[in-house]
C-alpha cells in the first residue's frame, strides 16, 4: 500500500516595500523688494492728496504702470496711506493706533520691472511688517454707509447706447470752451469714463459728467468722496450718460475755489443727486470690512 508524505507548506512571504520618505516641497520665497529703505522723518506726515482710489503720498513716484515700473520714491508718506496702497482698502478701512496718519517716512524700494501690481502690494505688504513688526487683523464693523437708491418718481438717467471708445474721457482744449454756465465744454461723445470739472470763476462749483458708467461706478467715485462706504442698493443693472453739478464746499472732488458773487449758486452733493439724477443717499449702518492693526512700531527697523 502506499504511503503518502505529509508535503511541508512554505507560507508565501509578503514582502512590502519600505516607505520611501518624499522631500517636503520647497517653500516658496515671500515676494519681497530687491533693495529697500524706510527711514522716519521728522515733523509729521506731509499733506495727503486725495487721488481716486483714495489718498495717496504728496510726492511719490514709480512702480508698477507707471514710466519707471523698477523702482518707488515715497516722500513723507505716512503709515496710514502705505497701509491703504498695500491692501488697497480706504481711509475708513484702516483702524489702529492715533499716530498712524501722523507719523511721515521716506520709502524707496527697487524691484524687477516685471512686477505686477498685485506682487507690488505683497512686497509692500511684506516690507512694512518687517521694518514696523506690526501685528493686524481683519475683522467686519457695523460702520456709517450710504445706501445709494432711486426716489419714488424713478431715476433721471439716459441709458449708454451705441459704442464706446476704452479709453479715457478726452479733456477739453486748453484754454478750454466754456458754456453759459461757467463750465468748460468737455468733448465726450464716444468716450467711456469720468471727466470732472470746475467752474472757471474759481469758485466750488463743480461738475462731473459720467459717460457709461454703471450705478457701481457711481457708488464707487462718492466712497472715495464722502470717505464712507457707499453701497449701490438701486438695481439698475445698464451703463448710463449723466452729468452732476454741484457745489463741492468741502472739496471733496478737489481744492475748494472762493466763492463767486457773480455766478448762480449751485445745491450741494446730496441734493444734486436727488434732483439731478433721481437717486439718493440715505444714511444708515452696514457690515465694513476693516484691517485693525493691533501694533506697529513708530521708528521702523534699520535698513
Amino acid at each position: 500500500m502506499l504511503k503518502l508524505h505529509a508535503i511541508p507548506v512554505i507560507a508565501a512571504l509578503l514582502i512590502i516595500p519600505a516607505t520611501i520618505a518624499q522631500p517636503a516641497p520647497p517653500q516658496e520665497k515671500p515676494l519681497t523688494f530687491d533693495a529697500a529703505s524706510v527711514k522716519a522723518v521728522a515733523g509729521g506726515a506731509g499733506p495727503v492728496i486725495m487721488r481716486k482710489g483714495g489718498p495717496g503720498p504728496p510726492r511719490s513716484s514709480g512702480g508698477p504702470g507707471t514710466s519707471d515700473p523698477g523702482r518707488i520714491h515715497y516722500s513723507g508718506i505716512s503709515l496710514m496711506t502705505l497701509l491703504i496702497n498695500a491692501y488697497a482698502l480706504k481711509r475708513f478701512q484702516v483702524v489702529g493706533p492715533g499716530w498712524l496718519p501722523s507719523e511721515s517716512f521716506d520709502v524707496d524700494a527697487s524691484m524687477p520691472p516685471t512686477t505686477t501690481r498685485e506682487q507690488f502690494r505683497v512686497m509692500l505688504q511684506n516690507l512694512l511688517n518687517e521694518r514696523f513688526k506690526m501685528a493686524i487683523h481683519r475683522e467686519t464693523r457695523e460702520l456709517p454707509i450710504f445706501a445709494l437708491v432711486t426716489v419714488k418718481n424713478g431715476p433721471k438717467l439716459r441709458e449708454s447706447k451705441g459704442s464706446y471708445d476704452s479709453g479715457p474721457v478726452r479733456q477739453p482744449d486748453s484754454p478750454p470752451k466754456l458754456g453759459p454756465d461757467g463750465f468748460p465744454l468737455a468733448e465726450l461723445a464716444g468716450h467711456r469714463g469720468i471727466f470732472v470739472s470746475g467752474r472757471a470763476t474759481g469758485d466750488s462749483g463743480r461738475r462731473i459728467v459720467f459717460q457709461q458708467q454703471s450705478m457701481q461706478d457711481l457708488a464707487d467715485r462718492l466712497t472715495d468722496a464722502l470717505r464712507r462706504p457707499v453701497k449701490n442698493d438701486t438695481s439698475l443693472a445698464a451703463n448710463y450718460d449723466f452729468t452732476l453739478t454741484f457745489a463741492d464746499d468741502d472739496g471733496l472732488f478737489g481744492p475748494r475755489g472762493a466763492p463767486a458773487a457773480d455766478t448762480e449758486p449751485l445745491p450741494d452733493l446730496f441734493t444734486s443727486i436727488q434732483v439731478q439724477l433721481g437717486l439718493k443717499l440715505e444714511p444708515k449702518t452696514g457690515p465694513v470690512e476693516v484691517l485693525v492693526v493691533d501694533h506697529a512700531e513708530k521708528i521702523p527697523t534699520e535698513n
